[in-house]
């Protein structure tokens, strides 16, 4: 069963605390919706398939379309013990029994996050858009014409989320196969009295050797689509779901 997992603290780790504010350091970003909407749209450009025009939609959940706990249980089981947690980070986490306010940030005519899921050591010169999107910081596979920075651009998303918490769903144009992945950012912290890794994934269920894969079963990700009222279909891009989002007396 799909679910929130975080890795216990070993010997060998160092203690991280990498919230992500100090990513934008020495930017001008005058609040993080407009961090968003820039670097979403760049970073949708700079991944335009040949011939395709880009367009980008943005939803953002209206009053009253708010998910029940009991609704967003499927996308959220394993995660609230760490949000909750004290000293991870979080300035104003969300409590187990409220209800999920997000925004959608979807491309379209895009390669989505291409590259094989299952790297986790990448060659120097490999390119590997999901990799570098989820399982590398300060990286980027971008050449130095482009104007988005997957290394940086990305941490707008859980930048935007009052669990630093985000979502995507791809269907990459190599590979077709869509999938699922979800990541939390936080300090590392304890949960009953268990230290923890500040990074988290919402993945399948864990296989040896292998990092946090993704969930490609049709069931998960149609229920996830219509959960957060995406408009994906079969189309090569990139949906990003950032949930419990911050109003702007947050930001």
């Amino acid at each position: 069963m799909p679910s929130w997992r975080f890795n216990q603290k070993t010997a060998s780790d160092t203690d991280r605390d990498p919230i992500q504010g100090e990513f934008f350091s020495g930017e001008a970003i005058d609040n993080v919706a407009e961090a968003l909407v820039r670097e979403a749209i760049q970073n949708s450009l700079d991944n335009r398939l040949d011939a395709e025009s880009v367009r980008v939609r943005i939803y953002l959940s209206a009053p009253g379309e708010e998910l029940h706990p009991r609704d967003a249980e499927p996308f959220t089981r394993g995660l609230f013990e760490h949000i909750s947690a004290e000293r991870n980070g979080l300035a104003t986490a969300p409590d187990k029994a409220e209800r999920c306010a997000w925004i959608a940030i979807e491309d379209f005519g895009t390669s989505g996050l291409t590259g094989d899921p299952k790297t986790w050591n990448p060659a120097d010169d490999e390119k590997n858009n999901f990799y570098s999107f989820f399982r590398a910081e300060g990286r980027s596979d971008k050449s130095g014409v482009d104007g988005g920075r997957w290394g940086v651009g990305k941490y707008v998303f859980p930048l935007c989320s009052r669990a630093n918490t985000f979502y995507a769903l791809t269907i990459p144009a190599d590979s077709r196969q869509a999938s699922l992945l979800g990541r939390a950012i936080l300090k590392s912290h304890r949960v009953q009295n268990v230290r923890y890794q500040p990074d988290g994934y919402f993945a399948a269920d864990p296989a040896p050797a292998m990092p946090p894969m993704p969930l490609t079963d049709a069931g998960t990700l149609s229920a996830f689509t219509a959960l957060f009222r995406l408009s994906r279909t079969t189309e090569p891009g990139l949906s990003v779901v950032v949930p419990w989002r911050l109003d702007g007396e947050d930001e």
